[in-house]
């Protein structure tokens, strides 16, 4: 008998594919992002203040924040500029060449203050004036001309590119804080209609910024803040005359009352009313900053 015929060799058994799990399915409107996120504890330590200071040209405003020994000035208003710090007896450092918007924008955006632990906007007010000159640049109408007034752009169409111009300056300022630097703008008070939904409108006084019925720059940078602080004598009083006399006594008013708008994210309720009896008194900052 011959040899047995070979045989090929068996071949492995043949295994299942491998089959890959489809991702999950997004639900509709999810939202992907490449960070990895968690939950950490909040800690703001090492990020500066928000402080709005406003009241009447000539109640102090300029004096309370000339007190800050390390602070750098962008001066839309030139009223601090014989000012002298009471704790040193230097002048102010002030910002050169500020003439535009676009020039504190960039100020703000530069390095040029590194070092200084606070930085003074005098004032947000007057910088309003310059932000609305900045948006008859920026924004053209329909035809391409500049507009000579926020009326041209047609119904509350400008006042929409005013606020949107004024807001760019939170986002710069917002950087500085993170770094530890505090922002203290300064402006003049006024007189507002505040809308009541339980009745009639009443009058209160507030920072002199921007208050319309579709859009308000004074709400965004009162929310925005930390601190709003109000300056006022702490008594007046009307005589029969109608004449106005107060005690003489200017303080800050640090929480709201019906009549002003006021702030403040750390100051205790108990300290509705801080002394500013002289131009050296620092009680204010003392509260803020626990000094």
């Amino acid at each position: 008998m011959g040899a047995p015929p070979k045989r090929a060799p068996l071949s492995p058994p043949l295994k299942p594919p491998v089959r890959k799990s489809a991702p999950p399915a997004q639900k509709p409107g999810a939202v992907v992002s490449n960070k990895k996120l968690s939950v950490i504890p909040w800690n703001a330590d090492d990020e500066g203040e928000k402080i709005l200071i406003f009241g009447r040209s000539g109640i102090g405003k300029s004096s309370l924040a000339a007190q800050r020994n390390n602070a750098a000035w962008i001066g839309i208003d030139d009223g601090a500029r014989r000012l002298i710090n009471p704790n040193t007896g230097n002048r102010m450092n002030v910002v050169d060449g500020i003439e535009t918007f676009e020039d504190v924008r960039a100020a703000l955006q530069s390095d040029i203050f590194d070092g200084y632990s606070d930085i003074i906007i005098d004032t947000v007010t007057q910088l309003q004036t310059l932000a609305l000159e900045s948006t008859f640049r920026r924004v053209r109408l329909s035809n391409n001309d500049v507009p000579k007034n926020i009326e041209d752009y047609g119904w509350h169409k400008g006042y929409r590119h005013w606020y949107d111009t004024m807001a760019t300056l939170l986002t710069d300022c917002d950087r500085h804080v993170r770094d530890g630097r505090n922002i203290i703008m300064l402006a003049q008070g006024h007189t507002i209609r505040w809308p009541n939904a339980a009745g009639e409108d009443f009058i209160v006084e507030a920072p002199n910024l921007y208050h319309g019925n579709n859009v308000s720059t004074l709400n965004t940078f009162v929310e925005w803040c930390d601190h709003v602080l109000r300056i006022d004598y702490t008594n007046i009083e009307v005589d029969k005359q109608k004449k106005a006399s107060s005690t003489k006594t200017r303080a800050v008013f640090v929480h709201p009352e019906a009549h002003f708008i006021a702030k403040s994210r750390t100051i205790p309720a108990d300290y509705d009313v801080v002394e500013f009896a002289h131009v050296a008194d620092d009680s204010i900052w003392r509260l803020i900053f626990g000094d």
